[in-house]
Protein backbone atom coordinates (compact mmCIF):
# COMPACT_ATOMS: atom_id res chain seq x y z
CA UNK A 1 0.00 0.00 0.00
CA UNK A 2 1.24 3.49 -0.83
CA UNK A 3 -0.15 6.69 0.65
CA UNK A 4 0.00 10.09 -0.95
CA UNK A 5 -0.76 13.25 0.99
CA UNK A 6 -1.63 16.33 -1.00
CA UNK A 7 -0.47 19.21 1.25
CA UNK A 8 -2.57 21.88 -0.47
CA UNK A 9 -5.69 19.90 0.27
CA UNK A 10 -7.18 17.83 3.04
CA UNK A 11 -7.18 14.59 1.11
CA UNK A 12 -5.25 11.43 1.77
CA UNK A 13 -5.10 9.09 -1.21
CA UNK A 14 -4.24 5.46 -0.49
CA UNK A 15 -3.27 3.07 -3.28
CA UNK A 16 -3.68 -0.66 -2.74
CA UNK A 17 -3.40 -3.19 -5.60
CA UNK A 18 -4.11 -0.55 -8.22
CA UNK A 19 -7.23 0.73 -6.45
CA UNK A 20 -7.40 3.91 -4.46
CA UNK A 21 -9.47 5.43 -1.71
CA UNK A 22 -9.76 9.04 -0.65
CA UNK A 23 -10.28 10.23 2.91
CA UNK A 24 -10.56 13.64 4.48
CA UNK A 25 -8.19 14.62 7.30
CA UNK A 26 -10.33 16.35 9.92
CA UNK A 27 -8.37 15.76 13.13
CA UNK A 28 -5.05 17.23 14.14
CA UNK A 29 -2.18 14.81 14.70
CA UNK A 30 -0.36 17.20 17.06
CA UNK A 31 -3.35 18.44 19.08
CA UNK A 32 -6.18 15.90 18.64
CA UNK A 33 -8.58 17.99 20.73
CA UNK A 34 -8.36 20.90 18.25
CA UNK A 35 -11.39 21.64 16.09
CA UNK A 36 -11.09 21.30 12.34
CA UNK A 37 -11.88 24.64 10.65
CA UNK A 38 -13.09 23.09 7.39
CA UNK A 39 -10.19 24.24 5.26
CA UNK A 40 -6.94 22.48 4.27
CA UNK A 41 -5.40 21.45 7.61
CA UNK A 42 -6.41 24.52 9.62
CA UNK A 43 -7.38 23.89 13.25
CA UNK A 44 -8.45 25.84 16.32
CA UNK A 45 -7.34 24.73 19.77
CA UNK A 46 -9.29 26.10 22.73
CA UNK A 47 -6.02 26.81 24.52
CA UNK A 48 -3.31 27.05 21.82
CA UNK A 49 -5.12 29.08 19.16
CA UNK A 50 -5.35 28.75 15.38
CA UNK A 51 -2.77 26.80 13.39
CA UNK A 52 -2.05 25.10 10.07
CA UNK A 53 -0.65 21.58 10.44
CA UNK A 54 1.77 19.92 8.02
CA UNK A 55 2.58 16.21 7.79
CA UNK A 56 6.12 16.50 9.19
CA UNK A 57 5.57 17.90 12.72
CA UNK A 58 5.78 21.53 11.59
CA UNK A 59 2.82 23.82 12.06
CA UNK A 60 2.12 27.45 11.36
CA UNK A 61 0.66 29.21 14.40
CA UNK A 62 -1.16 32.43 13.49
CA UNK A 63 0.66 34.37 16.23
CA UNK A 64 3.94 32.52 16.89
CA UNK A 65 4.78 31.63 13.27
CA UNK A 66 6.39 28.36 12.16
CA UNK A 67 6.84 25.85 14.97
CA UNK A 68 8.31 22.36 15.09
CA UNK A 69 6.66 20.01 17.58
CA UNK A 70 8.57 16.69 17.57
CA UNK A 71 5.96 14.90 19.68
CA UNK A 72 3.21 15.83 22.03
CA UNK A 73 0.61 14.59 24.37
CA UNK A 74 -2.75 16.25 24.12
CA UNK A 75 -1.82 19.02 26.54
CA UNK A 76 1.99 19.03 26.77
CA UNK A 77 4.20 20.59 24.08
CA UNK A 78 7.90 21.00 23.48
CA UNK A 79 8.05 23.56 20.68
CA UNK A 80 10.95 24.64 18.48
CA UNK A 81 10.78 28.08 16.88
CA UNK A 82 13.67 29.02 14.53
CA UNK A 83 14.07 32.37 16.33
CA UNK A 84 13.04 31.61 19.91
CA UNK A 85 14.59 28.11 19.99
CA UNK A 86 12.99 25.65 22.43
CA UNK A 87 9.81 26.52 24.31
CA UNK A 88 7.60 24.43 26.56
CA UNK A 89 3.99 24.84 27.59
CA UNK A 90 0.86 22.93 28.50
CA UNK A 91 -2.86 23.50 28.24
CA UNK A 92 -2.81 24.48 31.91
CA UNK A 93 0.00 27.06 31.62
CA UNK A 94 -0.43 28.58 28.14
CA UNK A 95 -0.05 31.50 27.34
CA UNK A 96 2.89 31.13 29.73
CA UNK A 97 5.88 29.75 27.80
CA UNK A 98 9.05 28.34 29.29
CA UNK A 99 11.88 29.85 27.23
CA UNK A 100 14.64 27.24 27.33
CA UNK A 101 17.36 29.67 26.16
CA UNK A 102 16.70 31.87 29.18
CA UNK A 103 15.62 29.16 31.62
CA UNK A 104 12.68 31.43 32.47
CA UNK A 105 8.93 31.70 32.03
CA UNK A 106 7.37 34.45 29.92
CA UNK A 107 3.73 35.36 29.46
CA UNK A 108 2.84 35.66 25.76
CA UNK A 109 0.30 38.08 24.29
CA UNK A 110 -0.05 38.39 20.52
CA UNK A 111 -0.75 42.13 20.95
CA UNK A 112 1.96 42.99 23.51
CA UNK A 113 4.70 40.37 23.09
CA UNK A 114 6.47 38.63 25.97
CA UNK A 115 6.01 39.73 29.58
CA UNK A 116 8.97 39.47 31.95
CA UNK A 117 7.60 39.14 35.49
CA UNK A 118 10.77 40.12 37.38
CA UNK A 119 11.14 43.42 35.47
CA UNK A 120 7.42 43.91 34.80
CA UNK A 121 8.23 44.71 31.15
CA UNK A 122 6.74 43.67 27.84
CA UNK A 123 9.34 42.75 25.20
CA UNK A 124 8.82 42.26 21.50
CA UNK A 125 10.26 39.14 19.87
CA UNK A 126 13.49 40.88 18.77
CA UNK A 127 14.19 42.24 22.26
CA UNK A 128 13.54 38.83 23.78
CA UNK A 129 15.95 37.19 21.32
CA UNK A 130 18.57 39.85 22.13
CA UNK A 131 18.54 38.59 25.72
CA UNK A 132 19.78 35.19 24.49
CA UNK A 133 23.18 36.70 23.68
CA UNK A 134 23.46 39.15 26.56
CA UNK A 135 26.17 38.48 29.14
CA UNK A 136 23.43 37.90 31.70
CA UNK A 137 22.35 34.70 29.95
CA UNK A 138 25.50 33.49 28.20
CA UNK A 139 26.31 30.02 29.46
CA UNK A 140 27.66 26.79 28.06
CA UNK A 141 24.57 25.04 29.40
CA UNK A 142 22.24 26.99 27.12
CA UNK A 143 21.53 25.67 23.67
CA UNK A 144 22.98 27.22 20.58
CA UNK A 145 22.72 26.67 16.88
CA UNK A 146 19.79 26.21 14.59
CA UNK A 147 17.55 23.29 13.91
CA UNK A 148 17.37 23.38 10.13
CA UNK A 149 15.83 19.99 9.48
CA UNK A 150 14.22 17.08 11.26
CA UNK A 151 17.49 15.15 10.80
CA UNK A 152 19.34 17.61 13.01
CA UNK A 153 16.99 17.13 15.96
CA UNK A 154 18.86 14.24 17.61
CA UNK A 155 22.20 15.98 17.03
CA UNK A 156 20.82 19.07 18.74
CA UNK A 157 19.71 17.01 21.74
CA UNK A 158 23.12 15.32 21.92
CA UNK A 159 24.86 18.74 21.99
CA UNK A 160 22.46 20.00 24.65
CA UNK A 161 23.14 17.23 27.15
Amino acid sequence: MKCLFLPASILFVSFLNGNYSVSTKTSSIILPDASYLGSANWYESSWFGTFFETTNSWLYHTNLGWLYIPSSTTNNLWIYNPDLKWLWTTATFYPWLYISELKEWRYYSNQKGFYTPNTKQWLNKSDLIAQFTSSLYTSASYSSGNLVSNNNLSAWFDRSI
